[in-house]
């Protein structure tokens, strides 16, 4: 019974996992209507607090009345109420959560970091989710409408997927502490986990008819928004990383790439492809807010990804292709959204500026990995 002890404890934190997600992760984004209700409470609280002829004209307009119990409770009541995006993510959560516990439960002592790992994912992934949410739009909750404590209620929407994967890696490193095992090697165990997360929210999303893009006509790839055909972005990431993910395990399996080096090589073609990923969510592409902050993280993810990758003398060079990537990634944001050139056009650029980097890192992490093994 000892023996499957932690299994036992992986078995009731993913339970917790599918109700959090159910009834918490409501939705990627706080809807436009709880900013406008927050925005509201903000306005009458001045009304009711200042002085003078324009307080009483603001009291007048926005109404100072206090809200009727009734309605206080009904909104209470319905606080915690599953939406479309938040079934479809626990359903994935649930079977995914089954498949980790089958694949340990036959060798509960090989997987007990992965077993430490998965049950640390669950308050670490939600932590990291809403805490880099709230980071990148921290003016509405500290300056806009001066309420902090709003950035608890996680029921009201607003996760970052970039926050939960750091969350999930954070448990990878503690879980392979606590088992006395190397983090790298119970991340590398870990990566297909988090890449099916990921799916899933993607999955979730496309359900839910959320992440759209620009306008467009393609089968199967567009959702209708507004009575316009948009590129359904979401979707297309699903075939998109499902592809990625197949040539890179090629490359593993063909020995051009260490077994060694799964997670390191796997976050920077995932970081590296969230880019285009996040660019193609909008039009507005020059105008900074939570799709722009998303590109950034993910930058985040796969420069120290590739710098782990090369090796010491590749290191000064790799950090000038990944400015040059950079600003090759803002001019083309800036000309996407300024410039009379064909969008598809400047995307067909923006691909091969990311293949071109991509190719470089991994042909010199080909070289440099079988040398250094160890070298994170």
């Amino acid at each position: 019974m000892k023996k499957y002890g932690l299994c036992l404890l992986a078995g009731l934190m993913a339970v917790a996992a599918v109700l959090a997600v159910l009834f918490l992760c409501t939705h990627g984004s706080m809807l436009p209507e709880k900013r406008t209700e927050y925005y509201e409470q903000k306005a009458k609280t001045e009304a009711e607090t200042a002085t003078g002829a324009e307080a009483e004209l603001m009291a007048l307009l926005l109404g100072a009345a206090p809200a009727a119990p009734a309605e206080e409770t009904e909104e209470a009541a319905s606080a915690l109420q599953p939406s479309p995006f938040s079934r479809q993510l626990a359903l994935y959560t649930a079977v995914l959560s089954l498949i980790i516990l089958y694949v340990c439960l036959k060798k509960p002592a090989e997987h007990k970091g992965v077993l430490w790992a998965f049950i640390l994912s669950v308050p670490l992934g939600l932590a990291g989710a809403r805490l880099l949410y709230c980071l990148t739009d921290i003016a509405f909750y500290l300056k806009d409408i001066q309420a902090p404590a709003a950035m608890l209620n996680l029921w009201e929407g607003g996760f970052s997927l970039m926050g939960a994967l750091a969350g999930i890696t954070l448990a990878g490193v503690l879980g392979a502490r606590i088992a006395g095992e190397k983090p790298l090697h119970v991340l590398n165990r870990m990566t297909w986990m988090m890449l099916v997360f990921a799916a899933a929210v993607f999955c979730a999303n496309a359900k839910s008819n959320n992440g759209w893009g620009p306008e467009m006509s393609l089968p199967l790839l567009c959702t209708t928004v507004n009575d316009q055909n948009r590129l359904h972005t979401a979707a297309l990431a699903i075939p998109v990383f499902v592809a990625a993910y197949a040539v890179l395990d090629c490359l593993f399996r063909k020995n051009k790439l260490p077994q060694s080096r799964r997670f390191l090589c796997t976050a920077f073609l995932f970081g590296v492809l969230m880019v285009l990923m996040e660019s193609l969510r909008r039009d507005g592409h020059m105008v900074w807010g939570f799709v722009h902050a998303e590109m950034l993280y993910a930058m985040l993810i796969f420069f120290p990804a590739s710098l782990a990758l090369v090796r010491k003398n590749r290191r000064i060079p790799q950090v000038g292709i990944t400015a040059l990537l950079a600003g090759a990634v803002i001019g083309l944001e800036f000309m996407l959204d300024r410039s009379a050139i064909n969008d598809w056009l400047l995307y067909i650029v923006y691909i091969l500026c990311l293949a071109a980097y991509i190719f470089v890192t991994l042909k010199w992490a080909n070289r440099s990995c079988e040398a250094a093994e160890n070298n994170v």
